[in-house]
């Protein structure tokens, strides 16, 4: 096996800091040299009688980058994959060192529980970019095995140049980052012909995130593209305004969080699109009934409001009824937004017209903000265009995003056609 000399000083280097990062081009063999850097912390780093942990952008996905690599370099048969019924890997025991590692995919809120709010000696966490904040920084946190501190590897493409990873970690010089950079000249397992082939796929910000591996923008893989730092997200604290318009606007889950926004809506002549919608407020959270959101709604000085409107998306009407029972508990005058006519291409573009005039301040609603800037698009093609058919991923940014383009679409209707319920 041949190694380039950035992949061998990687693999020889010491292990310093509590997060390792490869980041860089497309096929520039990122995935392979850290699978083999993970693979040499589990038998010869990580302390015995522990737990590691495994995240990917799906449980799929990890499998296809990492698990298979483990699967294939299982000497002496030493690790055992536990699956699941649907025959996915979701833990791995590496019996000479007694050790278990939990596997989770960040595309499914409810696999997040095998490696959440446990205590453990260090994590891989594949496509990174592609996974929530929420998650990840989570699990950094609980690499305290022991009372000691112990490394995150991460592997990842780069993103918008606003994406959290960049912003929160990889620019802050006061975390301690070992930060490698591969492009395609660093895989030696690549033929001439081939490194060629992948250079003539991507032009302009493609090329530039694709091949030189940077973080731009212009990449229209996002669900709300239009959404620009620059424009929405303001410093000025968002304050009440009894005088203003307030829409309350919700995605209901049972299984999955109930996102809830609040939008107050002012008219603004010289305002794009004659109006600004500032974000006073959001929230999400799971597993609780109607009186939980109840206290929370009740505790805000909007609650009141007069002429307040509610409206929600009960994600499917054989649920229309149960749900009833609880939101009218809430408030009487409560609207739940019809089986959509519109497909959900219609509801974010619509959306996306009225992002221009979205305010938010994101020390106040951060969640919103993150969500609103990574919520993406499934699948995605070789130019990092959304492919045919592709759909909003359902991930937890899509909760508080389905809120927002139903919230939008009820007060600012996709066409005159589109009933608002009064």
């Amino acid at each position: 096996m041949r190694f380039s000399k950035k992949q061998e000083s990687f693999l020889a280097s010491p292990i310093k800091s509590s997060i390792v990062l490869l980041q860089g081009s497309v096929s520039a063999g990122k995935t392979f040299i850290m699978n083999l850097k993970w693979l040499y912390y589990i038998y010869y780093q990580a302390p015995t009688n522990c737990l590691l942990v495994m995240t990917g952008r799906t449980l799929g996905s990890l499998y296809d980058n990492v698990i298979r690599f483990m699967e294939d370099n299982n000497t002496g048969n030493d690790m055992k994959f536990i699956k699941a019924k649907d025959g996915i890997v979701t833990r791995i025991i590496v019996k000479s060192r007694n050790i278990q590692i939990a596997c989770a995919g960040a595309d499914n809120a409810s696999s997040w529980k095998s490696v959440q709010g446990k205590t453990h000696a260090g994590g891989y966490f594949d496509e990174v970019s592609n996974q929530p904040k929420t998650l990840i920084v989570t699990l950094i946190k609980g690499a305290r095995h022991l009372g000691q501190d112990w490394p995150c590897f991460m592997t990842t493409n780069p993103d918008i140049p606003s994406h959290w990873l960049r912003t929160q970690y990889i620019l802050n010089k006061d975390l301690s980052i070992e930060d490698w950079h591969f492009n395609l000249d660093d895989n030696p397992a690549l033929s001439p012909e081939y490194r060629k082939k992948v250079m003539t796929l991507y032009t302009g910000a493609m090329y530039r995130r694709f091949i030189l591996g940077e973080w731009v923008s212009g990449v229209d893989s996002v669900v709300f593209h239009n959404f620009s730092r620059e424009v929405n997200v303001i410093s000025e604290p968002i304050e009440y305004d009894p005088n203003a318009e307030i829409l309350t606007t919700w995605d209901f889950g049972t299984h999955d969080p109930t996102a809830i926004i609040v939008l107050q809506i002012k008219q603004i002549p010289n305002a794009p699109n004659g109006v600004i919608i500032e974000a006073l407020d959001s929230y999400q959270n799971r597993n609780q009934d109607g009186e939980h959101y109840k206290t929370w709604a009740s505790l805000r000085p909007w609650y009141n409001h007069n002429g307040r409107r509610d409206t929600g998306d009960p994600s499917g009407s054989a649920r229309t009824h149960d749900l009833t029972s609880w939101i009218v508990g809430l408030r009487p005058e409560f609207d739940i937004t019809p089986p959509p006519r519109y497909s959900v291409k219609d509801f974010t573009m619509n959306a996306n017209v009225f992002l221009p005039s979205l305010r938010i301040n994101e020390k106040q609603n951060p969640e919103l903000v993150e969500a609103i800037e990574n919520w993406g698009f499934s699948p995605i093609s070789d130019d990092g265009l959304p492919s045919a058919g592709a759909k909003p991923i359902h991930d937890s940014y899509s909760h508080l995003g389905t809120a927002l383009y139903y919230g939008l679409a009820y007060r600012f209707p996709i066409q005159d056609s589109f009933k608002i319920f009064q």
